[in-house]
Formats: structure tokens, sequence, C-alpha cells
């Protein structure tokens, strides 16, 4: 409970920073009343130095308040007690964490990596929640008139392939956000900005979007593994895009065009794609694991760097990913200068999640203490 509370009160007001005292093991109703908070941080694009830059909008894939504040303060449910839409009792043997990302299941991580953005990069135009269906902005949010929910629903072509539980089909509609910006970062919900950034670590001086990690010719591979991937009921089109090897688990910067050029010349797979409520594992859309082969933030960077319409980063930040469970793993990547992100990923327990939670939120109370309001205000001068 100690760590929600100062969760909460680290979230108040989103133009605020509570200043905590470092030693306080108990937050009570009196310390709470002693909390005061720095002056008003200035989240518009005011100064020049941004408001000359293109608008860039964020845009996340979220399975919803209601499917995350179920869980409350408890342990997520074991793989044993869920139930699929199908009707299907998953047997244990499935694995909790692997049903944790087929259902969405988590403690709000949300809540943080939002609240990350608005610290960090206050100079951000919009943010885009999508999710199954239409809902209100969570009340934590709601003083951020930039923060827009979108039934993702609305997004798909055919309304047979939605309501999904499949992040892939969601970011394969991504782009279709109605006023959505032509410059655009897809965001995932356990990525946790911890320093500050600025458009330039998104997008090249002439707009092009900045890769996530250093791409060179010949390092894709073809989806489902080419012309040698398995039979079964759910075959993918023969004309698809290509594929990096590895996971680049960080902000995803994008063009509207560039997706669209990506959908014009691929529109059968983006359709297969879409069709799996599930992530899909090839070749059966009925099996339930944690495929990863359809995800576009292994998709976009190959394919921009194949068109020649992104730019490798100079230089990369280094993957900062560290599970739930292991705090020095992140402490370890936040006394690095070179982090801007930490991902804190399988979550599983709600005791594993506090213990993260609070060295995120004692290093974001450190920073942005010592650069002060002006100091975090100041990112938009850049």
């Amino acid at each position: 409970m100690r760590y929600i509370l100062l969760f909460a009160c680290f979230w108040i007001a989103s133009s605020a920073v509570c200043d905590v005292l470092t030693d306080s093991r108990d937050v009570s109703p009196s310390l709470l009343q002693k909390f005061h908070f720095t002056s008003k941080l200035d989240l518009t694009r005011q100064s020049s130095g941004v408001a000359e830059q293109a608008p860039i909008d964020f845009v996340y894939c979220w399975a919803g308040e209601e499917t995350q504040q179920s869980i409350k303060e408890g342990d997520l449910p074991s793989a044993k007690d869920v139930t699929t839409a199908s009707g299907v009792v998953r047997d244990a043997s499935v694995g909790d964490l692997t049903t944790d990302h087929v259902e969405g299941f988590g403690f709000n991580e949300m809540q943080l990596s939002l609240r990350s953005l608005q610290l960090y990069a206050p100079w951000f135009n919009k943010v885009y929640l999508l999710v199954n269906g239409p809902s209100k902005v969570p009340s934590w949010a709601a003083d951020d008139p930039r923060v827009e929910m979108v039934d993702r629903c609305g997004l798909f072509p055919k309304q047979s392939d939605c309501p999904t539980k499949n992040s892939a089909a969601c970011e394969s509609v991504g782009h279709l956000v109605p006023g959505l910006k032509e410059q655009f970062v897809f965001m995932m919900d356990d990525v946790i900005f911890v320093d500050r950034v600025v458009p330039s670590d998104f997008f090249s001086a002439d707009g092009k979007p900045l890769l996530t990690s250093i791409v060179k010719d010949g390092v894709w591979r073809d989806l489902y593994g080419g012309k040698n991937h398995p039979s079964g009921p759910d075959m993918p089109p023969a004309h698809m895009p290509v594929r990096l090897d590895y996971f680049a688990h960080k902000p995803l910067p994008l063009l509207v065009n560039f997706c669209h050029t990506v959908e014009g010349e691929f529109p059968e797979w983006f359709s297969f794609v879409r069709s799996h409520k599930l992530r899909f594992t090839c070749c059966d859309a009925s099996v339930y694991d944690n495929g990863l082969e359809e995800e576009f933030h292994r998709i976009y960077p190959a394919m921009l760097f194949k068109y020649g319409a992104g730019v490798n980063p100079q230089p990369s930040e280094p993957d900062s990913m560290c599970n739930c469970d292991d705090p020095p793993c992140i402490e370890q990547h936040l006394l690095s200068k070179k982090t801007k992100t930490v991902v804190v990923q399988n979550c599983h327990t709600a005791s594993a999640w506090n213990k993260s939670l609070h060295v995120l939120l004692d290093h974001m109370k450190r920073s942005t203490s010592s650069s002060s309001a002006q100091g975090l205000a100041s990112v938009s001068n850049e």
C-alpha cells in the first residue's frame, strides 16, 4: 500500500511533482499533508525551440483500465484461472507470464509510463490510448487534455476483427487514428522514460524516424520462417514484409505516410494480421501463446531501413530491459547517462511490481527535484 500511495502522490496533477522525504517508510495522512509541490511545470509547446518542430504524437495499444484495475493490489491470475474468449480454460502449463501477455494483465504500468512521458517529454502534442471499445480517459490522466482514448475497433476495416487481444493487430491500425500527426511514436506501456528526451531523439533534422537500433543490409529475415514456415490451418499470404531478427523494446518513431505505404504494398498481409484475435503463432491462430512474429516493433524498423525512410541512430541507446523481480537491474541502467528509457517486463506479483515501482519513483523524484521544475520545462527550449 505504501508504494501505491507514493504513486498516487507522484501522480497528483500532471504538472506537479511531490517532494517526498527520502527516509520516509510510512505514508500517513499527516505526512501526505506535508507534501509540497514544485512550481507548475509547463506541459505545453510554448517555446519557439519546440514550436518550430513538427508536432509529434504518441500512440499506445492498451488492454484498458478495466483489465488492469481488476487486479488491484493482488497478484495476477494464474494461467489455470483464465478462460479464453472461446470458453477454454487454460491449463497451468501454459505459463502465467504467457497468460499475462496474451490477456493484457498488469499493474497499470500505463499510468507510470504516461506520467514519465509528461515529465521527460512535456513537448509532446497528443497521446492516443487505443483500447477495445468506447472508454473514458482514466481519472489519473483526465487533467491533461492531450490524452485521448480511441476505440480501436473503429479503426479496423473489418468489424469482425475487433475486439482483439492481439497487440500486433492493434499496431496494424495505429496509423489510422483520425487526426494523427505525420510524425508519431509507437509506445508500449512497460516502457518508462527516465531522462529528458527531445524531438531529435526520435526524428532526424530532415524529419526521418530514427531506427530503434543499428540496422544493416541483410540483417532482416522473412516472416514466419519464409518458405520453410510450418503448415497449418492459417497460412500467411505469399507477399509479406520483412522483420528484424531481434526485438528492440523501445519507443518506435514512425511516419503516417510511411505506414500507409507499407500497408499499400502488403494489403493482404495487414488483413491477415488483423484477423488474429490473439498473438499469432504460425500457422494456427487458435494457439494460445505469446507469439512475437508479427510485432511491428520488429517489422517497421526493417522496412524503414529497406525503403530508405529511416536513419540509424548515432549513437544507439542500449537496450534497458529488466524483469520486474530484478530492481538491481533497473538501478544499474539508471546509472548510465545513455539510458533514456527502462523497460520493466514480466510482472506477475504485486510485491515484485511494487519494488520496481519504488526504484523508478525514487529516481524520478530525485531527477526532477535536482533539475527543478525549471530544468524540466527547459526540455522545450532545445
